[in-house]
């Protein structure tokens, strides 16, 4: 890309599509009650959208006192979203080995999904242990480390209801960047607190600029209580995915611990995990994009539970 960034750390992804992100300010406990005692449900996504992506300008964290949410409406389409809350787990042992049959698959769609260029029978090499010729210790590392972050879920998974925290973030992203010590598992609200968010590249002239160090540690932990109010633990996962790659937590692998956070999570409440394939990767990247022009997550939300769906 040509002409200068804009202040701030610049993400490593580079998007096709143009725009800019555009972000609204909002209440900062809305879904309270009325004088009626109902909680108006109307324009649920507005307060997703305002309270889970788009961080307004002062961002606090809710305390949460008296009634709240039972349930959030992911703004995704209401006819997958109706599938998906009949969907019944199937089992969590069910869950993990059906995800550790796919390990090769689900290591080389990531691998290639970052940019690296491996094919489906070098990764199975790569994880015999036996090298491939002509592939860097840099590309070999990556791909072990997809494998390990998927082995670590498996066991997060098998312990029971995964309910998330910043250090389970941190260790799934730790696992996620061995190839890289210097960002690995580095949570940027525990960085210099004057410094700017990075900088996600959406194509020509367009940027998504995400919020300062200083609010990452309420941003999460706000976050991640509303999120676990979501009923359906596939809503829940996918919430929980397009939260962490919105708000660009890390330095760099926000994307990846997103979805091996959501994995994680679907697969402890038996359900099977979201595997984006290789070849949808145009796909996959347009729906990132709209969520981060928008601060909607409903494209990426609706892309994911259609992977799931279609997995069934």
């Amino acid at each position: 890309m040509t002409g200068a960034a804009p202040r701030g750390g610049r993400g490593s992804n580079q998007y096709r599509s143009r725009g800019v992100p555009k972000g609204a300010a909002g209440p900062a406990r809305p879904g309270t009650p009325d004088q009626s005692g109902e909680i108006d449900r109307a324009g649920l996504d507005e307060v997703l959208r305002r309270q889970l992506f788009a961080p307004p300008d002062s961002y606090l964290r809710s305390s949460h006192a008296g009634p709240v949410f039972t349930d959030l409406d992911l703004a995704g389409d209401p006819s997958l979203v109706a599938q998906v809350r009949r969907a019944e787990p199937r089992g969590v042992d069910r869950a993990i080995v059906r995800f550790r049959h796919r390990r090769s698959d689900l290591v080389y769609f990531d691998a290639r999904l970052e940019g690296t260029n491996v094919t489906l029978p070098e990764v199975v090499t790569l994880l015999e242990g036996r090298p491939v010729r002509g592939k860097t210790v840099e590309t070999a590392q990556q791909v072990l480390d997809f494998n390990a972050a998927a082995e670590l879920a498996t066991q997060i998974a098998a312990r029971g209801p995964f309910q998330p925290t910043k250090q389970d973030l941190v260790v799934l992203h730790s696992a996620l960047m061995r190839h890289d010590p210097v960002r690995q598992g580095r949570f940027r609200g525990d960085g210099p607190p004057g410094e700017d968010g990075p900088l996600v590249a959406l194509g020509p002239g367009g940027w998504y600029h995400s919020a300062p160090n200083a609010r990452m540690e309420a941003i999460l932990v706000d976050g991640l209580d509303r999120i676990g109010l979501v009923s359906h633990a596939v809503e829940r996962a996918v919430a929980l995915a397009a939260f962490t790659t919105y708000h660009q937590f890390f330095l760099d692998g926000n994307k990846r611990v997103g979805r091996y956070a959501m994995n994680t999570m679907l697969m402890s409440a038996g359900f099977d995990a979201i595997l984006v394939p290789a070849s949808d990767q145009e796909a996959y990247e347009e729906a990132l994009v709209d969520m981060y022009q928008t601060g909607q997550a409903k494209s990426y939300v609706d892309y994911l539970l259609e992977l799931w769906l279609g997995s069934q």
